[in-house]
Protein backbone atom coordinates (compact mmCIF):
# COMPACT_ATOMS: atom_id res chain seq x y z
CA UNK A 1 0.00 0.00 0.00
CA UNK A 2 1.31 3.40 -0.83
CA UNK A 3 0.96 6.26 1.60
CA UNK A 4 0.05 9.75 -0.14
CA UNK A 5 1.69 12.83 1.40
CA UNK A 6 -0.68 15.53 -0.03
CA UNK A 7 -0.57 19.15 0.69
CA UNK A 8 -3.81 18.94 3.02
CA UNK A 9 -2.10 16.10 5.22
CA UNK A 10 1.51 18.28 5.04
CA UNK A 11 -0.42 21.80 6.10
CA UNK A 12 1.84 23.20 9.05
CA UNK A 13 -1.53 23.21 10.97
CA UNK A 14 -2.33 19.96 10.48
CA UNK A 15 1.35 18.47 11.19
CA UNK A 16 0.89 20.49 14.48
CA UNK A 17 -2.21 19.21 15.40
CA UNK A 18 -1.87 15.42 14.93
CA UNK A 19 -0.22 14.52 17.77
CA UNK A 20 0.90 15.76 21.40
CA UNK A 21 4.71 16.68 21.24
CA UNK A 22 7.67 19.00 22.00
CA UNK A 23 10.68 20.06 20.18
CA UNK A 24 13.74 21.35 22.49
CA UNK A 25 15.84 23.65 20.99
CA UNK A 26 19.52 24.89 21.32
CA UNK A 27 18.67 27.93 23.32
CA UNK A 28 16.74 25.56 25.94
CA UNK A 29 13.47 26.48 24.92
CA UNK A 30 10.58 23.55 25.16
CA UNK A 31 7.85 24.40 22.20
CA UNK A 32 4.88 22.06 23.29
CA UNK A 33 2.52 21.46 20.31
CA UNK A 34 -0.87 22.87 20.68
CA UNK A 35 -2.31 19.59 21.10
CA UNK A 36 0.48 18.76 24.00
CA UNK A 37 -1.34 21.77 26.12
CA UNK A 38 -4.68 20.59 25.30
CA UNK A 39 -3.86 16.70 26.76
CA UNK A 40 -2.29 18.41 29.90
CA UNK A 41 -5.30 20.99 30.02
CA UNK A 42 -3.04 23.39 30.70
CA UNK A 43 -3.49 27.08 30.31
CA UNK A 44 -0.62 29.96 28.75
CA UNK A 45 -0.01 31.93 31.45
CA UNK A 46 -1.34 30.69 34.41
CA UNK A 47 0.11 26.83 34.70
CA UNK A 48 3.41 25.75 35.01
CA UNK A 49 5.43 22.83 33.81
CA UNK A 50 7.15 20.74 35.87
CA UNK A 51 9.50 18.01 34.52
CA UNK A 52 10.18 14.59 36.24
CA UNK A 53 12.23 11.87 35.94
CA UNK A 54 12.21 8.00 37.16
CA UNK A 55 15.41 7.91 39.13
CA UNK A 56 14.87 3.79 38.15
CA UNK A 57 13.79 3.76 34.57
CA UNK A 58 15.60 7.05 33.63
CA UNK A 59 11.93 7.81 31.77
CA UNK A 60 10.87 11.80 31.52
CA UNK A 61 7.54 13.21 32.62
CA UNK A 62 6.04 16.26 32.52
CA UNK A 63 3.04 17.64 34.96
CA UNK A 64 1.59 20.52 35.51
CA UNK A 65 2.59 22.16 38.90
CA UNK A 66 2.28 25.68 39.92
CA UNK A 67 4.47 25.95 42.53
CA UNK A 68 7.98 24.16 41.36
CA UNK A 69 7.08 24.27 37.27
CA UNK A 70 8.14 26.89 34.70
CA UNK A 71 5.28 28.85 33.77
CA UNK A 72 3.71 28.13 30.32
CA UNK A 73 3.92 31.65 27.39
CA UNK A 74 2.47 31.82 24.07
CA UNK A 75 3.99 31.48 21.35
CA UNK A 76 3.11 33.81 18.55
CA UNK A 77 2.42 31.48 15.45
CA UNK A 78 -0.80 30.12 13.95
CA UNK A 79 -0.55 26.40 15.18
CA UNK A 80 -1.18 27.67 18.74
CA UNK A 81 2.13 25.92 20.25
CA UNK A 82 3.42 26.97 23.69
CA UNK A 83 6.56 27.81 25.15
CA UNK A 84 8.77 27.32 28.48
CA UNK A 85 12.30 28.26 28.68
CA UNK A 86 15.66 26.49 30.56
CA UNK A 87 19.23 25.70 29.07
CA UNK A 88 19.86 23.93 32.90
CA UNK A 89 16.93 21.81 32.31
CA UNK A 90 18.02 20.88 28.36
CA UNK A 91 21.04 19.90 30.01
CA UNK A 92 19.74 17.79 32.82
CA UNK A 93 17.16 16.09 29.75
CA UNK A 94 20.29 15.46 26.78
CA UNK A 95 22.91 14.14 29.48
CA UNK A 96 19.77 11.62 30.69
CA UNK A 97 19.33 10.60 27.19
CA UNK A 98 23.89 10.00 26.42
CA UNK A 99 22.91 6.53 25.82
CA UNK A 100 20.22 7.37 23.15
CA UNK A 101 22.48 9.98 21.72
CA UNK A 102 26.18 10.04 20.24
CA UNK A 103 26.83 13.35 19.94
CA UNK A 104 25.13 16.83 21.03
CA UNK A 105 26.16 19.60 18.43
CA UNK A 106 25.24 23.22 20.11
CA UNK A 107 23.03 23.55 17.57
CA UNK A 108 20.68 20.30 17.71
CA UNK A 109 17.18 19.95 17.65
CA UNK A 110 15.53 18.00 19.69
CA UNK A 111 11.96 16.18 19.46
CA UNK A 112 10.02 14.40 21.70
CA UNK A 113 6.81 12.49 21.44
CA UNK A 114 4.15 12.60 24.06
CA UNK A 115 1.84 10.08 25.53
CA UNK A 116 -1.84 10.60 25.33
CA UNK A 117 -2.60 8.90 28.22
CA UNK A 118 -1.00 10.07 32.24
CA UNK A 119 0.70 8.22 34.40
CA UNK A 120 -0.59 8.63 38.29
CA UNK A 121 2.02 7.91 41.22
CA UNK A 122 0.28 7.86 44.53
CA UNK A 123 2.99 9.72 46.51
CA UNK A 124 1.77 12.53 44.46
CA UNK A 125 -1.81 11.95 44.67
CA UNK A 126 -3.65 12.71 41.48
CA UNK A 127 -1.62 14.77 39.76
CA UNK A 128 -1.33 13.75 35.56
CA UNK A 129 2.52 12.67 34.37
CA UNK A 130 2.45 12.45 30.94
CA UNK A 131 5.38 10.37 29.75
CA UNK A 132 7.96 11.96 27.04
CA UNK A 133 9.96 10.37 24.52
CA UNK A 134 12.83 11.09 22.60
CA UNK A 135 12.11 10.82 18.70
CA UNK A 136 14.84 11.56 16.87
CA UNK A 137 18.10 9.83 18.57
CA UNK A 138 21.40 11.33 17.29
Amino acid sequence: MLVEYTTEMLSQKKAYNRKPSLTLRPNGIFYFSKSAINKMEAKQYVDHLLFTQNDKTKEWYVSIDNQKGLMIRAYNNSNGASYITSSTLRKYILLSLSDSIKEVKPSDVFYFDMETLPEYFEKYGGRKFFKIRLRNGI
